[in-house]
């Protein structure tokens, strides 16, 4: 315990000391949205502000339920405070957002209840792309964390029931992906590589799925206590694929059968004892590691992903895209999911042609509000996901 304080001790100085030296511009609830008006456009309506210009300093956002659009803006550091922070705020949006070398590109500080959207946060020495501290139940996802050298791309610090997902974290060289301080948080659907450690995860309880962790130096994953479950993430060229301390029987590496366990980029061939005698997708064998074992460790990348999954992931892209403004009109957004539903619907009834007709009528919705109310970027990707899948079908 006294450890555990002293840490906190020292990551609450460094934010006080940080925050109070290096935050230029607040944004805040009222007439002008603080300081809004010199770098942005302010919507009283909305608490929106979004962003017209780079700036060269940090923000901190000072009031709750305020929106931060960096609207493919920059915030340019000089490796010293912090980029954007939020200090006992909820209900707060940051997204679209830029932030380069500053020690602490986006910082949450016993802050609930925020989302952190489409944000890119790179070159960052010593440093943290996100950082969590002392906060729960926020969304963080959709960000990219790289080249942050010594430090990691995003890190919970006793922070719970956290969402991360479709985050991509890398290049962190001696550092690390994603570490996790805490329980209960949720973390699906990353990519950590070429990391010093992929993931680093100090607690209990946290769900981890559909994550891929490539080219990390050190580590795949490190684990510190136990009831961890860690399912469907691909673990490729790590020097050492899993580093566990305490009783690592007690985390679980494998569910049921239909979702399986992890993919290993050293053991999916016959000579590392991989075999596929069954062709169900699994090695027959289970994947030993110290202190822990993976029942059914999958015997391709991305194994579990079905054209049903995929499906799922453009539904909630589209959520996400309408919630970052990306996608601007809801009546367009949700015409698109109900047409993904339909596909679903007919795909579990078997009927792969109907599967395949409607997600070829969700790609003509989308070509058509392609630069209108969907922007270019985002119907493209929608569009080649929609392809992908068909391919998968097929």
């Amino acid at each position: 315990m006294a450890k555990r304080t002293f840490i906190g001790f020292v990551f609450a100085a460094l934010f006080l000391m940080i925050s109070a030296t290096a935050m230029a511009y607040s944004i805040r609830d009222d007439a002008t949205g603080g300081d809004c008006t010199q770098i942005g456009v302010w919507d009283a309506g909305t608490k929106t502000c979004t962003l017209t210009r780079d700036i060269y300093e940090g923000i901190s956002i000072d009031s709750d339920g305020i929106t931060l659009d960096g609207n493919g803006q920059t915030i340019h550091g000089n490796n010293a405070g912090i980029g954007v922070s939020l200090s006992g705020r909820e209900d707060v949006l940051i997204k679209n957002l830029n932030v380069k070398q500053f020690p602490y590109g986006i910082y949450l500080y016993y802050s609930n209840n925020n989302r952190l959207l489409n944000n890119t946060i790179a070159h960052n020495y010593w440093s943290y792309g996100i950082m969590l501290y002392g906060s729960s139940n926020n969304i963080v996802s959709h960000n990219v964390a790289s080249s942050t050298y010594f430090g990691g791309g995003i890190l919970l610090v006793f922070s719970t029931d956290n969402v991360l997902s479709f985050n991509n974290t890398s290049n962190t060289f001696y550092g690390y992906g994603l570490r996790i301080t805490g329980s209960g948080n949720l973390i699906s659907d990353n990519i950590a590589s070429k990391n010093g450690t992929g993931i680093y995860i100090n607690g209990s309880g946290n769900i981890l799925n559909g994550n891929t962790l490539a080219w990390n130096t050190v580590s795949g994953m490190t684990l510190t206590l136990s009831g961890n479950k860690i399912f469907n993430n691909n673990f490729i060229a790590n020097s050492k694929q899993t580093w566990i301390y305490g009783d690592g029987y007690n985390n679980t590496f494998t569910v049921e059968a239909s979702v399986g366990g992890n993919y290993w980029s050293d053991y999916d061939a016959p000579e590392e004892g991989c075999n596929d005698l069954n062709n169900d997708g699994f090695c027959d064998s289970p994947y030993y590691f110290t202190v822990g074992v993976d029942y059914l460790p999958w015997t391709t990348q991305d194994g579990w992903v079905t054209p049903k999954r995929l499906i799922e992931n453009v539904v909630a892209e589209i959520g996400t895209s309408l919630s970052s403004g990306v996608i601007t009109n809801e009546g367009i957004a949700t015409s698109l999911i109900s047409t993904l539903e339909n596909a679903l619907v007919v795909l579990d009834q078997g009927n792969i042609q109907a599967a395949e007709n409607m997600l070829q009528a969700f790609i003509n919705k989308v070509e058509a509000q392609s630069g209108k109310q969907i922007t270019g970027e985002t119907a493209t990707a929608l569009i080649e996901a929609a392809k992908q899948i068909i391919n998968k079908m097929q």
